[in-house]
């Protein structure tokens, strides 16, 4: 059964962050299913390394030709001895074996300060990068973009009652499991505990509100490692002229606390226009 609840969010001051009207569901009340949100990614193997694998034969190469450009143009030798390539050879390999590490552990490198190392997702300097990329992305161009965000509901309960260790695998399979919904243009990372950011370029309010509700309803449906049963909370909001990384995120935040005064294992939705340098409450429509 679909339940609405109109609430004003009053939190925040005006002078902060402008209100608006959050909307909670229980299920798509909007004339928009689940499935109306975006088509879910097929996983992309990713491909920074793979250029790195060229080095070393690019490398003999070039040391093989240095060899042939040497002895016929400038010695004058009719042929080369295939000896002479033997000593320029080693050392291009050594040289395009040193530059190939050399830029796999940089690669490396860079990947560890961008994915958090428990999910295997972005972290939330790298979830905040994107956000802020998107932000001003939007301000120059304009379109639309979403932002969802959820928790775990009761996550200190499983944790005491099942252990860190449990909890790591509810967050692991959580990441898991929103990662294979979400599109490869999305950018999905974990902010922080068991709270998650997902950022939804050209996603209008009523598509993030239905990919929200995807993502609450497959979590519910797949219990996480040992059996444990999980739900989510999602909050979600989406950019309005003006906005900042700030705002569009304290709004995300507000529906998403909305969500759990509701009742928890629900998705909210904040809704704001801002026109002619003003702020204006725009109600959701059921």
């Amino acid at each position: 059964m679909d339940v609405t609840i109109d609430r004003r969010v009053s939190e925040v001051p005006p002078v902060a962050q402008p209100q608006g009207w959050v909307q909670v569901w229980d299920g798509p009340s909007d004339g928009l299913s689940a499935s109306a949100s975006p088509t879910p990614a097929t996983p992309v193997r990713s491909r920074q390394h793979d250029w790195a694998a060229l080095i070393l034969p690019a490398s003999a190469l070039l040391a093989a030709g240095f060899t042939w450009l040497q002895h016929r143009l400038i010695l004058g030798e009719p042929a080369v001895p295939g000896l002479a390539y033997l000593l320029p050879s080693a050392v291009g390999l050594a040289v395009g074996a040193l530059t190939t590490w050399l830029v796999v552990a940089r690669r490396s490198a860079e990947s560890r300060a961008s994915i958090d190392s428990l999910t295997r997702i972005r972290n939330r300097a790298a979830t905040e990068l994107a956000l802020a990329s998107e932000v001003e992305r939007a301000a120059r161009y304009g379109g639309p973009f979403s932002v969802v965000v959820f928790d775990v509901d009761r996550f200190k309960g499983i944790n005491d009652t099942y252990g860190h260790a449990a909890g790591d695998g509810v967050l692991l399979h959580l990441a898991e499991t929103v990662s294979g919904i979400i599109r490869k243009t999305d950018a999905f990372g974990r902010w922080g505990g068991d709270e998650f950011v997902l950022v939804a370029p050209g996603i209008p309010v009523s598509g993030g509100r239905s990919l929200a509700e995807k993502i609450r309803e497959a979590v519910a449906a797949t219990p996480a490692p040992g059996g444990i049963p999980v739900t989510i909370s999602v909050g979600v909001s989406h950019f309005v002229v003006g906005d900042s990384v700030q705002s569009v995120l304290r709004r995300a935040d507000e529906a998403l606390y909305e969500a759990k005064r509701a009742g928890r294992n629900r998705a909210a939705t904040n809704r704001c226009l801002r026109t002619s340098g003003s702020h204006r409450v725009v109600t959701v429509e059921p």
